[in-house]
């Protein structure tokens, strides 16, 4: 963790196309700034705004004011991880902007400045939106836990990717399937390679599987594929 304590004239461009090497939080003081992303992205911060850049971010800032100011707070960990939050102006109250102003006032790393700093995280962190996910990848993602996992939950899978488990439906909903078949095709899928590859019970296969039971499997397997245990074991 590091602060930055910026105060300057007129106008200022920076470039950082190559990329920040950090996350930065920050409260606009005075001026005005525009930052333009490498994507298309932009975002505008005014006095009083408490603002978020990622680790990573593309962007040129163009700035401008009488007085330009700001006071900007570096750090790599976020108190959890839930997925990935984008760049933002975040909706906060006057006492994040006091914990940030005695933040400000530390003129090197401690302990103390490390805790307001997480103090002030943790009142935001509810405020923050995280960026909209790639949902047939996250789809893809938690397929592929769920073959590797057949007794796993959605509830397990959510968390392996990082978002909620509202957040895995409205993924499964937005690609046109649902938490139930996709986890039902993972549990058929790992049967039937445990009866084409192994010489295991359909009991213990059933139950390595998530079924309730073996009958229940059979029945759902002659119904999703029309074949029998001893169709399946023809083809190995």
């Amino acid at each position: 963790m590091y602060i930055l304590r910026m105060r300057l004239k007129n106008t200022y461009y920076y470039d950082a196309s190559r990329g920040t090497d950090t996350n930065y939080l920050a409260c606009m003081l005075s001026g005005e700034g525009r930052f333009v992303c490498l994507d298309g992205k932009e975002m505008a911060v005014r006095p009083g705004d408490i603002f978020f850049l990622p680790l990573g971010l593309q962007y040129s800032s163009y700035w401008k004011g009488d007085e330009i100011g700001w006071n900007a707070f570096a750090f790599t960990l976020f108190p959890h991880s839930i997925g990935k939050y984008p760049m933002q102006v975040i909706d906060s109250d006057d006492s994040v902007r006091d914990i940030l102003d005695e933040l400000a006032g530390y003129d090197e790393f401690s302990c103390a400045a490390l805790g307001l700093l997480y103090t002030a995280l943790g009142r935001l962190l509810p405020n923050m939106r995280l960026e909209d996910p790639d949902n047939a990848s996250l789809v893809t993602k938690a397929s592929e836990y769920l073959d590797r996992h057949p007794k796993a939950t959605v509830a397990q899978a959510a968390r392996y990717c990082n978002v909620s488990e509202s957040g895995l439906f409205a993924a499964y909903r937005a690609v046109g399937t649902t938490s139930v078949k996709l986890r039902l095709e993972h549990q058929l899928n790992s049967s039937i390679k445990y009866i084409r590859e192994t010489n295991l019970c359909l009991d213990e296969i059933a139950e390595r599987c998530g079924f309730c039971s073996a009958s229940h499997m059979l029945h759902m397997l002659k119904r999703e594929t029309g074949m029998t245990a001893k169709d399946i074991r023809r083809q190995s």
